[in-house]
């Protein structure tokens, strides 16, 4: 990929314009770019949207903080993406450390087989059945990044998403280093995110791995607002020359649960077994301890990575999921109801 940062001189001129169906586009007159921007939380966006993710567009994406992402194939050696996005200086300057992986969106029932359980502690054994995985996400109403072992026999995983030992060694000094290969499952048990992620592996022919990255510098602070997402586009900030389609989420945005993810570690053979958290996001430790009934251990250096540092979110994760949930309940209904008429 070879992918030149636009003219640095002024600002980046758009303007915002209203098409059919709710769909906006952003319109940016130097890059000869249009945008479509969907919203996550009207269902017939998201066929368009899965489409294009499918297809190996990139998208903007709203969760509480903007992110980017992008779907590998299988074998596929590529993945450049989240590193020229987080980029942060001059031309050909890459920011992030090679060794910081992304995580990849995936349901649980397409996660739970592609963990090598023989390298975790026995306590959490129970986790390895499909009904006990997912209760990770099922309760607490919060995106959350689980890190565990990879299958050996997972061969197809794109290698830029996988992490080995030493990349997390070096990745993470200040913690207990892991004997094994690792990946970084990303999910939340959203009914919308549900049938999004649906609609993308059903609009893929071969198997697609759909990773995340906010969108910040390296180190720096993401926009945790579309307002804020429009004013690092503005300042150039953001590498919007790269992003396809933006999908928005007012709903989401309105509940002002601002912060990045939390990330956890299924504990290892050999380990005391408790959740490690490496990350303080908008989940906080004993949020996931009450949803999951699972001791939580927050390793020392972990760094708090909400809008607000110390901030509980708790409460207001729960309560946003119960408006989606109703939400997206009345929205199926009138689907189903259409369908029933044709």
């Amino acid at each position: 990929m070879n992918i030149e940062r636009p003219n640095q001189q002024g600002e980046l001129e758009f303007s915002i314009e209203p098409g059919q169906g709710g769909v906006r586009f952003l319109n940016i007159p130097e890059l000869s770019k249009t945008i479509p921007i969907y919203n996550f939380r009207i269902l017939a966006h998201h066929e368009p949207a899965a489409q294009a993710i499918a297809d190996g567009q990139r998208m903007a994406m709203y969760g509480g903080v903007w992110a980017g992402l992008e779907a590998q194939k299988r074998n596929s050696p590529g993945g450049e993406f989240f590193w020229r996005v987080k980029i942060t200086g001059a031309a050909g300057e890459i920011g992030r450390p090679q060794e910081a992986k992304p995580p990849v969106m995936m349901r649980p029932e397409d996660a739970v087989g592609r963990i090598d359980w023989r390298k975790h502690h026995p306590k959490i054994a129970s986790l390895s059945d499909f009904w006990n995985f997912r209760k990770l996400w099922e309760e607490h109403g919060a995106y959350l990044h689980i890190i565990a072992a990879i299958r050996p026999s997972f061969y197809s995983f794109p290698q830029r998403f996988k992490t080995t030992a030493r990349e997390f060694q070096a990745r993470y000094p200040q913690f207990p280093a892991i004997g094994a290969d690792t990946f970084a499952i990303f999910w939340r048990e959203d009914p919308f995110l549900r049938h999004f992620a649906t609609l993308v592996a059903r609009n893929s022919h071969i198997p697609m791995y759909t990773a995340v990255t906010t969108l910040n510098p390296h180190g720096e602070e993401p926009p945790y607002t579309f307002d804020e997402l429009l004013a690092d586009i503005r300042n150039r900030r953001c590498r919007i020359e790269m992003i396809n389609l933006i999908l928005t989420d007012p709903l989401y945005e309105s509940c002002k649960t601002f912060g990045s993810h939390t990330q956890a570690i299924l504990p290892f053979c050999g380990e005391d077994p408790t959740i490690k958290i490496v990350r303080i996001g908008s989940l906080s430790p004993e949020g996931l301890e009450k949803a999951t009934g699972l001791r939580c251990e927050v390793l020392p250096g972990a760094k708090d990575v909400k809008k607000n540092p110390g901030e509980n979110l708790d409460d207001s994760l729960r309560e946003m999921m119960e408006t989606i949930r109703e939400e997206y309940s009345r929205q199926e209904k009138r689907i189903r109801c259409r369908f029933e008429k044709d």
